[in-house]
């Protein structure tokens, strides 16, 4: 096996176990993965519309329309109309949102500082060299 097929099914095994976990804790949520990097997206960057909000979670805009609809009708998420442009519409959290989103975030840091505090890596460097990654693979 190569050493390049090797760091992929490495990577993918990491993805894998991360996501097991993470899941796990959000659903004490009541909340998935999905949901929980919308409400953190949205948590960030107020107004942000619909279809950047799409391009922040790497997912297209049709699956981020109902996953925004759902999250409406619970009441986490609203729509406002641009003042600017009334064709348009910005996302916002609604108050039980943020409540949500701050509670979920903070167990969330918990988890990830747990998670690799007995790591004897250079977590920070290695998060570093992943960007790089992650940028290359955009092209």
């Amino acid at each position: 096996m190569s050493s390049e097929i090797a760091f992929r099914e490495a990577l993918r095994k990491t993805i894998a176990r991360l996501d097991c976990g993470e899941r796990h804790l959000l659903h004490q949520f009541s909340l998935t993965p999905p949901r929980y990097y919308a409400l953190k997206r949205i948590y960030e960057n107020p107004g942000v519309s619909l279809t950047t909000l799409s391009a922040l979670m790497l997912i297209d805009k049709s699956s981020t329309t109902r996953l925004i609809r759902s999250m409406e009708e619970e009441g986490l998420v609203r729509r406002v109309r641009s003042e600017t442009d009334r064709r348009t519409y910005g996302l916002s959290l609604s108050e039980s949102g943020k409540k949500l989103y701050r509670s979920a975030s903070a167990a969330h840091e918990r988890y990830a500082q747990n998670r690799f505090s007995d790591l004897d890596i250079d977590v920070e460097a290695l998060a570093n060299d992943l960007e790089v990654l992650a940028h290359s693979l955009e092209r």
